[in-house]
């Protein structure tokens, strides 16, 4: 990301908002589905406090496509670069996982798992501004419906990406561009819900455009407390802390994390 030090001026008082593009396992009518949402929320939504960023991965490390500006035309540059998926049909021995793996779940549980690395690789990236992110990421929801079948709670790589998105103070926002939601105020996915739930941010209501889901993310964080804990704790085993926050005299809607883990 950016060189600029953490907590400039440059920064203080804007919304930080990313628009992560995970592109790996998108058909092209996806892709462009997510790449109109994107291009509809800065030309018609995007607030004057607002910062983004516009990052991309398709197979390989996280991309940065533009670092965070207010500038609209050097963002929807950015998008309209995207290079173009290919042709499902011209890649179909591939994609359906018969090339790589005897069976075709174990084979959408890694790309699942590849897909989450991308999202800790850019919380690392993100680590260095002190100021809270909103991380709105394009994702399918195909292969996180495998991971939940196989390993529902127990994939490490999902509980590290969750631990390295609150360390890096950034929420993410998953926005399913395969499929409608099948069940009231709830992800396809149980991990994506997770992802979301755990690093301080909600699932979407039902019946919101991706581009109304893209204007929720950002209105997320007008305002926020950073509330900090040392742990004294020096073994060796993980450690999960709960954590609880109240109001006192005054009446308001608080997100946080409910637990966290001390490793």
């Amino acid at each position: 990301m950016s060189t600029a030090p953490t907590g400039t001026a440059l920064y203080n008082g804007r919304s930080l908002l990313v628009l992560y593009f995970e592109l790996s396992l998108m058909s092209a009518a996806e892709q462009q589905r997510a790449q109109t949402a994107a291009r509809e929320f800065i030309e018609t939504r995007m607030a004057k406090q607002d910062f983004i960023a516009i990052m991309a991965k398709d197979g390989g490390d996280p991309k940065l496509l533009a670092d965070f500006t207010d500038d609209r035309a050097t963002l929807l540059s950015a998008i309209r670069n995207i290079p173009p998926r290919p042709d499902p049909a011209a890649t179909e021995e591939i994609t359906d996982g018969s090339y790589f793996a005897q069976d075709p779940d174990e084979f959408a549980v890694f790309n699942a798992d590849r897909e989450l690395a991308g999202l800790e690789t850019v919380a690392d990236r993100l680590a260095s501004f002190s100021q809270r992110k909103s991380l709105v990421c394009f994702v399918t929801s195909r292969d996180f419906v495998f991971l939940d079948r196989w390993l529902a709670d127990e994939d490490q790589q999902l509980i590290v990406t969750i631990d390295r998105a609150n360390g890096a103070n950034m929420t993410i926002y998953p926005i399913e561009v395969d499929q409608p939601k099948t069940a009231p105020n709830t992800s396809s996915s149980r991990i994506l819900s997770r992802l979301a739930v755990e690093t301080g941010g909600t699932v979407p209501p039902d019946g919101l455009s991706l581009t109304a889901q893209i204007a929720r993310a950002e209105r997320a964080y007008d305002s926020y407390y950073l509330i900090g804990y040392w742990s004294n704790y020096t073994g060796h085993r993980p450690r999960v802390h709960q954590v609880q926050i109240s109001l006192r005299g005054a009446h308001g809607t608080l997100t946080f994390q409910p637990s966290f883990v001390v490793r």
